[in-house]
C-alpha cells in the first residue's frame, strides 16, 4: 500500500514555502531622511516633527522574540504594538526602532512580516511639534523601504486621552505620525 503522507507532505512544504516568499521584504515602509527636524512632504501628507529639545531615544529600540501561537503586546516609551495570536504565520523577532530623522518615525522588522487579523499599532504624540497642527487631525502613515510612497492608514484615530494615534497594519515597514495636507 502507498503512503499517502509523502504527497502531503509535499503539498505542505509547497505551501509554507508559498507564504514565506510572499513576506518579502521589499513591501515594508521608509521615510525620507531630514536632519533639519522641518516637516517633510510626501504626496501632501506632512510627517509630524519631533518637537525642539526631544528626541526618540535610541534607549526606545526594542528587540523580542514574539511566538505566532501567542501574540504579544510589545512597548516602548513611544510606540504599542499588539499582536495577535495566531495573526503571524510564523515566529519571529521583533525590533522597533526609532529613526531619528527628524519626524515622529519608527521602523518595524523583520521587513514585509505580515498580520492577519491587522495588529494594532499605537503612536505617542508626546513628542511631537505640533505647532499649527490640530492633534485631532493626526494619524498614521506607513511607507515602504524602497521609495518615498507614504500612505495614510485612513482608519487610525487620534485619542485626546492618551495624546496618541491608533491604527491598524497588516505588515512591517517604516510608520510615522502625519497629517493630510
Amino acid at each position: 500500500m502507498k503512503s499517502i503522507w509523502k504527497p502531503v507532505g509535499r503539498v505542505v512544504l509547497a505551501a509554507a514555502l508559498m507564504i514565506l516568499t510572499a513576506c518579502d521584504a521589499a513591501d515594508g515602509p521608509m521615510t525620507p531622511v531630514d536632519q533639519t527636524g522641518s516637516p517633510q512632504m510626501a504626496s501632501g501628507i506632512q510627517l509630524v516633527p519631533v518637537r525642539q529639545g526631544r528626541s526618540l531615544e535610541p534607549a526606545g529600540t526594542l528587540l523580542r522574540r514574539v511566538s505566532a501561537l501567542v501574540g504579544a503586546v510589545l512597548k516602548t516609551d513611544d510606540v504599542r504594538l499588539a499582536i495577535k495570536p495566531l495573526s503571524m504565520s510564523y515566529s519571529a523577532t521583533i525590533t522597533i526602532e526609532p529613526m531619528n530623522d527628524g519626524s515622529v518615525s519608527f521602523r518595524f522588522g523583520p521587513g514585509g512580516l505580515r498580520f492577519n487579523p491587522a495588529a494594532r499599532l499605537t503612536i505617542s504624540a508626546d513628542k511631537a511639534n505640533l505647532d499649527g497642527i490640530d492633534p485631532g487631525d493626526l494619524k498614521i502613515a506607513g511607507a515602504s523601504d524602497s521609495a518615498d510612497d507614504w500612505q495614510i492608514i485612513e482608519e487610525s484615530i487620534y485619542d485626546p486621552l492618551t495624546n496618541s494615534v491608533t491604527g491598524p497594519v497588516s505588515h512591517f515597514s517604516r510608520y510615522a505620525l502625519c497629517v493630510d495636507r
